[in-house]
């Protein structure tokens, strides 16, 4: 077999620049008593048809609050939209973002609302003197549904000096999964102890590299049981699909049959993962059975391999930022249902700000499944189904599942996604009236899950 000598579709372009100034939805927060500071605007991009367009510059104009920025922080973006994504992947060749489409397509025909909430709506990226801290190769991708106007949320949480943030190496010895929670661990201590009068409330990592990603897995029976990811991994996105006569044949083939399913692998499961910190322990809340693994997707590890490693940035947003954290429990029925928590959300939210008798806010909620048995994703709001009720199977989950079927599934929450950061301002859950947050089961029977969610921002008192 040969490969491909022309892709499917015409080569997408850059990001067209956003019509007029960014529409801004705050005037930036006041500096607070502490050495943070918070700027949340909206940013309207204008794609001129369906495709995956790169945005980092736009971004970068759109918001010069960012390029303020002297020390470190945390960049939350947020699409308000049922059909488009956002994720991180590779700067250069364009040929990556048409074969990426074309993939994507393959995997969820005909349905932009699955391959959303596959890829994801809200991504948390590091920022560090002035830019994004993102890799040599990386840029911020937009998926368009189609023309017209997409808003986003752009939340900025800075600290005046960089001493929240710290660059680690992460083992990848080989392609599979490698628990990296030592390394993690270890950062977080080393942070604790340059601020040991701010403690941890919540903590990104954000991988520098776009063949690689992050997962929030199953720990229980070590690398085991997750070495079983790759290989589900591979049958969503084959290597056959470097070579004419499959249901996509890819263009960016030069650097081996790995490299464009790992580009794909990176974008579904993602790069950068949030973790919250309990207040009083000081540690991550992952469940005993939960761990943090680096998926090297490629057989040498990346442009030129990498020596059995690669790299990552750990952001730590300290606790004089925490709005109020608490657990909450969903009931789930098992068998990929999933249940709409938005008003769940947006009533704690409020018992937050009550309990802080709070007049103004900005900031963020994080949500996270603390249980590897569940999944938590922005998707398409069903407006026949009340608040709390157990929806009909997910259509994502019962995709995933049939497109995996030969494949050891226990990981696939993972691959949905247990994370997610969603905007507030002024006491509101900056989703859009198409947009819901579900908790999805994918045990054969479900049970009370456990969610922890946490609220940072800037208050009006």
């Amino acid at each position: 077999a040969t490969r491909a000598s022309s892709a499917r579709f015409a080569r997408p372009k850059t990001m067209p620049r956003s019509r007029g100034n960014a529409v801004s939805a705050v005037s930036s927060v006041e500096p607070s008593t502490s050495t943070a500071g918070w700027t949340q605007k909206v940013i309207t991009l204008e794609p001129k048809q369906r495709g995956i367009f790169i945005w980092t510059h736009t971004l970068r104009g759109a918001l010069p609050e960012m390029r303020d920025v002297r020390g470190a922080g945390m960049l939350n973006l947020f699409v308000q939209s049922s059909t488009c994504a956002l994720s991180i992947n590779e700067n250069c060749d364009p040929d990556v973002r048409s074969d990426m489409q074309n993939a994507l397509d393959a995997m969820f025909p005909g349905s932009d609302t699955d391959r959303t909430s596959a890829v994801g709506v809200s991504i948390d990226l590091p920022v560090r003197a002035g830019a994004l801290a993102l890799g040599t190769w990386q840029g911020l991708y937009l998926l368009a549904s189609g023309a017209g106007p997409v808003t986003v949320v752009a939340t900025l949480y800075t600290c005046s000096d960089q001493s929240t943030q710290k660059h680690v190496t992460l083992k990848a010895p080989a392609r599979g999964a490698h628990e990296v929670q030592d390394t993690l661990d270890e950062a977080l201590e080393s942070i604790k102890k340059i601020n040991n009068s701010r403690g941890p409330l919540l903590i990104n990592v954000t991988a520098k590299h776009t063949s690689a990603s992050l997962a929030i897995m199953g720990a229980a029976m070590g690398n085991e049981s997750c070495h079983n990811l790759e290989p589900m991994m591979n049958a969503l996105v084959p290597e056959k699909w470097n070579y004419p006569g499959h249901a996509v044949t890819f263009r960016h083939t030069d650097e081996g049959d790995d490299d464009m399913p790992a580009h794909v692998k990176s974008s579904l499961l993602g790069v950068s993962k949030t973790i919250p910190v309990d207040l009083e322990t000081g540690e991550l809340m992952l469940r005993e059975t939960q761990g943090v693994f680096l998926c090297e997707h490629r057989n040498g590890g990346g442009f030129g391999g990498t020596g059995g490693s690669r790299s990552a940035t750990v952001t730590v947003l300290d606790k004089k930022v925490c709005i109020g954290q608490t657990v909450i429990e969903v009931v789930t029925t098992g068998s990929g249902k999933r249940v709409d928590v938005t008003e769940t959300l947006q009533k704690t939210l409020e018992k937050f700000l009550k309990e802080k008798d709070a007049k103004a806010s900005t900031g963020l909620l994080h949500v996270f499944a603390r249980n590897s048995a569940v999944s938590l994703s922005v998707g398409e709001k069903n407006k026949g189904i009340t608040e709390g009720v157990t929806v009909d199977t997910c259509s994502l989950t019962a995709t995933l599942n049939r497109l995996v079927c030969d494949c050891d599934t226990t990981n696939l929450p993972a691959l949905v996604g247990n994370s997610v950061s969603i905007p507030f301002r002024d006491g509101a859950l900056l989703v859009s009236e198409t947009q819901s947050l579900f908790v999805a089961e994918h045990a054969a029977v479900g049970g009370r899950r456990s969610i922890v969610v946490t609220a940072t921002g800037d208050v009006t008192l």
